[in-house]
Parts: structure tokens; C-alpha cells; sequence
């Protein structure tokens, strides 16, 4: 045996770099490399089946099976609903001693279909040690008492996500985590469906919260108003993700906070909120503002799970997203799913003159209004040359008017060789050929534009689908077959900004 593998250090690097079929072999090999090998095999399980391979197990099987599970650290359960194994979860569950099975285990991912009869081996593997769960849970009477209990069952606790195994909120279940909730202190990330005010009050005095995800709901919503306090602090929050119906209630949510994020999510699953002529979109951003710290917000994203045609008096503007202008240090801003979008020349100078730190920029993948204003490739011209670090763009751009080629010689400084991942949705195409070439000389990293936007809503919808995308795909034809030139010698002339 080679001294190296004297150093315990050196042999669990080893191990950790092979892969599982692999470790078996290895920890037969030498002493040195067995129980860094057999440490890793078992490390992560991602499946309780190796444990209940004998049905009746005898005290020297038991300790055989503790040598192995005391190796475990991450457990991960899901759809556990194997009738030949099922029956031998009690025996598992009742070990001759009362030593814990796995007393090193730290995390536990528990989404079994059959929760309730599971629901004793979950009590079972929760314990003292455990500072990691991610589960679902159903909401009957034994279901609701094992969360309320998890609080004196896992008191160290930093991780926890919970949500209810059907798809409606349940003020039953939220009641039971937020027992829980005010139990732990060193909570650090934090998701689940909703809340009570108690528990959103311990959370905003945790100091070592870093990450919050939760339904923006009613009560939620009004917790700080329901304590009657101005400001509500949490000191080390970075992450807050969002998701809601309505926009209203998320607007509500950060009146009387005071934040330092770094990122902000929000996932809307109705757009009529944003897409109904109001001002629902300006006010959310406009109360975000006087919540957040403006220099701490880098990234910034909101999603519209189910985006949809809107109606003739309903685009978004700049006008609505101006109030993020204050947000200085922005990084990435992704609003996908703004169905209509209305932007012009004006409006990109605008936003590149604000953000020209930005990295990745999501405006837009669909305009079809007769009132919408779009960017021409100039625009595209100026995010390249006034905004050197974007590497992705979603945006909708009239091609259609291009600069005569004749007349201008894109300079070096008109170039992007970080921008590789572009987006440009059903932006209205004149000729193909003429929008690759220019394509190619301002972003000569560019492999293609990105059409995975059309298989999605609304753009699956569009009536014109099938001659827009035959055009884009034509574009990422000349794309390729222009990789192999030397854009320097063979570059297209086009023109310039003003």
C-alpha cells in the first residue's frame, strides 16, 4: 500500500470522485480505502430499499444494518408505494434497542404517494440530529399532529420545506408548521405554502434567515399591519420568493418591511392583474422599491405561470417597470411571460442607461397588438455596445428595419462576445439571410436564437406560428454556416447609433 493512502483525507477524495457501481469494488481493495468507500456508498440514499432486503432481521443482522445505515447522512423518499416492500417498514421501525437506526442523518426528502401509512417510519427517522426536511404532507388529524410536533422532535432544524400533498392551501396545515416554526432559531431557508402572524413575526426577528419562500397570501399579506408595527425587519434575508393569484396581496405584503435582498421572485398564476389596463404591475414594483434596499437587489424575477392573449387595452409599458429603475445594482431582470410588452428605441436607451451592469435581460418573447411600439436593431446595437457583461436577451425587436448594409462598418466596440443566449420570440423578420449576417457580425459567439419560446404559451397559440418560425429557423441555418468565418475580414457593413 502506497503511503499516500495513509492520509484519510486523500482516500476520501478518492472515493468521492468515483461513481456508485464503483465504491463496492474500491472498499474491498484495502483497509485504507474501505470506510471512506463505504462511507460515501451509503452517504446519500436515495431509496430505503437496501435496508429492508430481509424481512425478519436477527440481533446480528440488526447490527450488520446499523454499521451501514450509521453512514447515512441525506435520505431521500419518494413515491414510495412498492406493495412487496411496504410490509417490512414496521420491522425497520421497531429496532431491538432503543439506539437511533440512523443516528447521523441529517436530511430527509419524505414525498411518499401513501402519506399516512408512511407516516409512523417518517416519526420514526426524525430525531435531534436532523437539520434538513423537504416533505409533503397530507392534512388528516395524525398528519397535522406529526407537524405540529416537529418543532420538539427536531430542534435543530435550519432547513424546512413543507407543502400540503394536494394542490389548495390549507389553513390546517399552515397552523401546524407555524407551531413548529416558532419553536426553531437558527432557521436559514424557509418554504411553504402559508403561515400564521406569529410564526412571520419569529421569522422576521431569525437571525440567520437567508432564504423565504411562501404564498403570497391574504394572511400573509397582512401580518405587519395586524401588529400594528411600522417596520418590520429581517436582518439576514436574501432570497424571498413569491408566488400568488393576485398581485395586489404580494403589494401588500412588503407595506411596513424593510428588506436588504439580493434576489426577489415572484410566480403569478393569473396575468389579468397585469394585463387588465390597471396599474397593478407599477404599484407591486413601486412598493418593492420603498420595502428594498436599492443597492442590494441584483436579481430581480417574475413569472407568469399562465400567460395568455391579452385583450386591445391591455399592454404593459415602460411605464410599469420604470419604478425598478431605482435599483441600480440589478444584474438580472427577467419578466417572463409579459404577453405584450410595448418598448421603442427611447425606452431601451432609457433602460440601458440605467442598468448597464445587467448580465440577463428578459423583456419580452410576444408582441401582437396594433398599438404595441416595438425596438428596432438599432436597439439592439446599443444594449450590445452600452451593456458589455449581457450574456442573455429576450426581447422583441422589429427586423424588418435594418440599415442599408453599404453605408456603415460595425466598429470592434459595436460586438459582443458574451451575449450567446438570445431570445427574440415572433419579432417581425423581413430577410432571414440579412438578420443572420448581422446577427453574426454584432454577437459572433452566437450559435442560435433560441426557439424554444414557440413551443410554449402563448406563442403555440400564434395563427402566423408556422411562417415566423420557418423564417428563425432559416436564421439559425446561416448562423451555422457562418461559425466558420472570420467575421473580422468577412464581416457585413450595417449601421451604426446615432
Amino acid at each position: 500500500m502506497h503511503d499516500v493512502l495513509l492520509i484519510s483525507e486523500i482516500c476520501r477524495e478518492i472515493c468521492g470522485a468515483l461513481d456508485q457501481s464503483s465504491l463496492p469494488v474500491i472498499a474491498r481493495t484495502c483497509r485504507a480505502l474501505h470506510d471512506p468507500a463505504l462511507d460515501e456508498l451509503w452517504r446519500d440514499m436515495y431509496s430505503i430499499y437496501p435496508f429492508t432486503s430481509i424481512r425478519c432481521l436477527t440481533p446480528q443482522q440488526w447490527m450488520t444494518l446499523r454499521k451501514y445505515s450509521a453512514r447515512t447522512r441525506a435520505l431521500y423518499m419518494c413515491m414510495i408505494d412498492d406493495a412487496p416492500y411496504f410490509d417490512r417498514f414496521p420491522c425497520l421501525s421497531n429496532p431491538p434497542d432503543p439506539d437511533s437506526f440512523f443516528p447521523n442523518l441529517r436530511t430527509i426528502a419524505w414525498y411518499p404517494d401513501n402519506h399516512l401509512a408512511m407516516l409512523p417510519f417518517l416519526h420514526f427517522l426524525c430525531g435531534p440530529a436532523l437539520t434538513s426536511l423537504s416533505a409533503e404532507f397530507a392534512t388528516d388529524s395524525a398528519s397535522l399532529a406529526m407537524v405540529a410536533g416537529l418543532g420538539i422532535i427536531c430542534p435543530n432544524i435550519t432547513d424546512i420545506s413543507i407543502s400540503a400533498s394536494s394542490e389548495t392551501l390549507s389553513d390546517d396545515l399552515a397552523n401546524a408548521l407555524s407551531t413548529s416554526i416558532c419553536h426553531w432559531k437558527d432557521l436559514k431557508h424557509v418554504s411553504c405554502d402559508d403561515l400564521t402572524i406569529s410564526a412571520m413575526k419569529h421569522l422576521s426577528q431569525a437571525r440567520n434567515l437567508e432564504s423565504l419562500t411562501a404564498c403570497a397570501s391574504g394572511r400573509i399579506s397582512s401580518f405587519s399591519q395586524a401588529l400594528g408595527v411600522q417596520e418590520l425587519s429581517f436582518p439576514r434575508l436574501q432570497h424571498l420568493h413569491l408566488y400568488t393569484g393576485l398581485l395586489s396581496t404580494t403589494t401588500v405584503c412588503f407595506r411596513g418591511l424593510r428588506l436588504a435582498l439580493n434576489e426577489f421572485r415572484l410566480d403569478l398564476f393569473d396575468a389579468k392583474d397585469v394585463f387588465s389596463g390597471s396599474s397593478c404591475l407599477q404599484e407591486l414594483f413601486t412598493a418593492l422599491v420603498k420595502a428594498c434596499s436599492h443597492t442590494s437587489l441584483t436579481k430581480l424575477y417574475l413569472c407568469v405561470i399562465c400567460p395568455y392573449f391579452p385583450s386591445p387595452a391591455s399592454v404593459a409599458t415602460i411605464r410599469d417597470i420604470r419604478p425598478l429603475f431605482n435599483f441600480t445594482n440589478l444584474r438580472v431582470v427577467s419578466l417572463e411571460g409579459l404577453s405584450t410588452f410595448t418598448l421603442d428605441d427611447d425606452d431601451i436607451a432609457e433602460l440601458v442607461s440605467t442598468w448597464p451592469g445587467i448580465e440577463e435581460l428578459v423583456l419580452s418573447t410576444y408582441v401582437d397588438h396594433p398599438n404595441a411600439s416595438l425596438p428596432t436593431f438599432q436597439s439592439l446595437l446599443r444594449l450590445v455596445r452600452s451593456c458589455p457583461k449581457l450574456r442573455a436577451l429576450s426581447l422583441v425587436v422589429d427586423m424588418t428595419k435594418l440599415v442599408t448594409p453599404s453605408l456603415w462598418v460595425v466598429g470592434c466596440d459595436v460586438r459582443s462576445d458574451n451575449l450567446q443566449d438570445l431570445c427574440l420570440g415572433n419579432s417581425p423578420i423581413g430577410s432571414p439571410t440579412a438578420v443572420a449576417h448581422m446577427l453574426h457580425s454584432l454577437c459572433p459567439a452566437l450559435t442560435q436564437v433560441d426557439l424554444s419560446v414557440w413551443n410554449k404559451e402563448p406563442l403555440n397559440r400564434l395563427p402566423r406560428r408556422d411562417r415566423y418560425e420557418t423564417y428563425w429557423g432559416t436564421v439559425n441555418i446561416e448562423l451555422q454556416n457562418l461559425r466558420g468565418i472570420d467575421t473580422r475580414q468577412c464581416r457585413p457593413l450595417i449601421g451604426g447609433l446615432d
